[in-house]
């Protein structure tokens, strides 16, 4: 006889056999997804602690750690990942103030500048361990150059979205350009020595 209030093991059980069996493929996507999230609410963490000290508008600072966070996750684990720096950026930048369309905007500018960097170390033969000087020196001077690529992409979100005056547009670049280079090159080094595979 079934009861009438089954107990929370037969409702899960329940829920199991409608959703499927466990698969591997099922299990990596899980991990994925939880992974996914892990970086999103570190990195809206870190941009909530950036924001925190933003000077020419809400959404520029010239502590940016979230770049270093992105571009570890993105090389340790993978491009996969790239949601989690999407999730990040709309945590961070709810409270700002800028539209939804501008803070997607803003979130593409840092998706492409860790995607290209870890695309354009891997393409050089970067290795994660940091043993050889050229693994560093490739890592400081991508890093800083595919900061430009956000410097360029979300500022010009903000200005579209009125966040602050054209004639700012400098500054505004030049902060934003600072603050992505400093997160590459003091955070992700310091990470990837940290945790090692």
């Amino acid at each position: 006889m079934t009861p009438l209030f089954p107990s929370w093991r037969h409702a899960l059980g329940g829920m199991r056999m409608a959703i499927g069996p466990d698969t591997p493929r099922r299990m990596a996507l899980q991990r994925r997804l939880l992974a996914c999230l892990l970086l999103g609410v570190v990195y809206g963490l870190a941009a909530r602690v950036g924001l925190a000290y933003s000077s020419l508008a809400p959404n520029v600072t010239l502590i940016w750690a979230p770049t270093g966070i992105s571009l570890f996750a993105v090389l340790r684990w993978g491009p996969g990942l790239w949601p989690g720096i999407v999730i990040g950026d709309l945590l961070a930048n709810a409270t700002t103030g800028a539209p939804l369309w501008a803070i997607l905007g803003i979130s593409a500018g840092n998706v492409l500048q860790s995607l290209a960097c870890a695309w354009a170390l891997r393409a050089l033969g970067f290795q994660d361990g940091l043993d050889r000087v050229r693994d560093v020196v490739a890592l400081l001077s991508l890093g800083t150059a595919g900061a430009a690529l956000s410097a360029t992409i979300g500022p010009a979100a903000l200005l579209l979205a009125g966040s602050f005056e054209p004639g700012m547009i400098q500054s505004v670049w030049l902060q934003w350009l600072m603050g992505d280079a400093t997160g590459v090159v003091v955070l992700t080094p310091l990470l990837l020595a940290w945790w090692r595979p």
